[in-house]
């Protein structure tokens, strides 16, 4: 499969999953996706990968290094991937939209916190979707450029 192929399949996952009904879970499905998505954010936002620093109104994130910011993303990609179909979940779903339908039905009891979850999953949405400008030089064709795309897409 050539890389338009799978920019053409992977935008129309993206679309699905936006226009379908979000996915249902059961009880157990939900705790795999919440155990998940922790475990994985975890690793991804952890000290051994990003120096914070600064009170919470002026923080500064900064990688470690090149090997980390790169590590960095691979968990992200991962994280943002469809899920094996035949994985523990016994169908494929993104983990952010997993995390969508739990904030918005929960199995599990709640006490608040789906809401909270809820904002965090949305926060992290409007960040993927965001358009982003990269300014591009090519010098095989001596051309200035400026490429439009989501967060989600450059990932």
């Amino acid at each position: 499969m050539g890389m338009n192929d799978r920019n053409r399949h992977r935008e129309q996952d993206a679309r699905a999953g936006a226009d379908a009904d979000a996915p249902e879970l059961s009880l157990e499905q939900e705790v795999i996706v919440l155990c998940s998505a922790y475990e994985q954010i975890g690793s991804m936002v952890s000290a051994r990968l990003i120096d914070l620093s600064g009170s919470r109104e002026n923080a500064q994130y900064r990688f470690w290094g090149s090997p980390h910011q790169e590590l960095f993303f691979i968990l992200l990609v991962d994280f943002l991937a469809k899920t094996a179909s035949d994985g523990p979940l016994q169908t494929a779903v993104y983990l952010l939209d997993g995390l969508r339908t739990i904030s918005g039905n929960p199995q599990l009891p709640h006490g608040g916190s789906a809401c909270a979850l809820e904002q965090a999953a949305d926060k992290l949405n409007e960040w993927l979707q965001r358009p982003r400008s990269v300014d591009l030089w090519m010098p095989t064709i001596a051309r200035n450029a400026t490429l439009t795309m989501t967060t989600n897409d450059m990932i």
